[in-house]
């Protein structure tokens, strides 16, 4: 995962969630990577069918990854919903 970019003070003004979401963004990717680090063995047993038996320790941290996926997905699409937002234009009308 990239690593997220910093919510610009314009960006913390419309929206102060972002700050915390940047942190949880950031923390993810710094556990994704100390995960694959302390546990190389997660890389190969995707790759090689006879990549040696996964230990209960390597079978916790590929759950724990897959949740930080999924976490990384929910933001994507947050992220995404918050810029499709920015293109829409409230229009008073006098007719209500």
């Amino acid at each position: 995962m990239k690593p997220p970019e910093l919510p610009t003070p314009y960006d913390l003004a419309e929206r102060p969630e972002l700050a915390t979401l940047h942190l949880l963004e950031s923390a993810l990717a710094i556990a994704e990577r100390a995960l694959l680090a302390a546990h190389p063995s997660l890389e190969q047993a995707d790759f090689f069918p006879h990549a040696p038996e996964l230990e209960i320790e390597d079978w916790i941290a590929d759950a724990l990854l897959t949740h930080i996926s999924g976490l990384e997905t929910a933001l994507g699409r947050y992220h995404a919903q918050l810029r499709r937002r920015a293109t829409w234009r409230l229009v008073h009308s006098s007719g209500f």
